[in-house]
């Protein structure tokens, strides 16, 4: 396993983090999920491309992929969502703006 390899795993326990920030606590968990999954696909891409120097091929992306996102799904309903990390990120990322609140 080669470095780009850990990082690759890092960043898949974090891109929960990453969601929690980007969307709004109230928005459709589905969605989050759809937002995980390309959020670990471009991470399944990118560093392909960097160890390989080209994209090896679909088959090895979309595997790659998938186990990015079950890191992922894994870390957050196993240490950011017990731990409160996820319920504090949903209040700092973005929120609805005053306008919205009011209606």
């Amino acid at each position: 396993m080669d470095l780009y390899q850990v990082l690759n795993i890092v960043v898949s326990a974090l891109l929960p983090l990453l969601v929690g920030v980007l969307t709004k606590a109230s928005w459709n968990r589905n969605l989050k999920a759809v937002l995980l999954l390309a959020l670990a696909a471009i991470s399944a891409g990118v560093t392909d491309l960097i160890t390989a120097g080209t994209l090896e091929g679909w088959k090895l992306l979309l595997e790659q992929t998938a186990v990015n996102w079950l890191i992922a799904v894994a870390v957050h309903f196993h240490l950011w969502k017990p731990t409160g990390v996820a319920d504090q990120l949903a209040t700092i990322g973005v929120t609805d703006s005053p306008a919205q609140k009011a209606a």
